[in-house]
């Protein structure tokens, strides 16, 4: 892993984390099957690069929940309900519902920017415990982030990709 030093601000980490090979389906996976919150878990593997350990009492869910709950998943909802939303004959067309989707889509991606901006903060207010900026670090604060998920091996693939 990088040192401390090199990290840079969970957005820009987040994104360079994103489009790395494999990264993103996991990531959607782990949506899918546990409900997980993607930006919980870039911060789990953020705060890991950055040699830090989430502890049982470190809760940052809580930071962003009702942001996620309120703001993210409805957009998040009306773009995939858009999505092949049959339309009439003469108007409005498929492309016209398509450019509003694709309007959509870019204000929940600026909403996710915003929560992980929350989780960030959050990050500097926490005590969080020193740890090694490794895998094995990514993998506990991935467990803590999403227990639902601790036996899933996606967590363990997520870890090392994130490296």
């Amino acid at each position: 892993m990088s040192t401390p030093q090199e990290i840079p601000p969970l957005w820009d980490w987040t994104l360079e984390r994103y489009r790395r090979d494999g990264v993103a389906p996991l990531c959607l996976a782990l949506q899918e099957r546990h409900g997980a919150d993607v930006n919980l878990l870039f911060l789990a593997l953020w705060l890991a690069a950055t040699g830090r350990a989430l502890s049982p009492d470190d809760d940052p869910g809580v930071a962003v929940a009702a942001w996620h709950r309120e703001i993210v998943l409805p957009l998040r909802s009306a773009r995939r309900a858009m999505k092949g939303w049959p339309m009439p004959e003469n108007r409005p067309t498929p492309e016209e519902r398509d450019r509003v989707r694709a309007k959509l889509q870019a204000v929940e991606i600026e909403t996710e920017k915003l929560e992980l901006g929350l989780l960030e903060a959050w990050s500097t207010g926490a005590e969080l415990a020193p740890a090694d900026a490794s895998p094995a670090t990514a993998l506990a604060n991935l467990r803590h982030v999403l227990p639902a998920a601790s036996d899933d091996p996606g967590l363990a693939k997520l870890a090392e990709l994130a490296d």
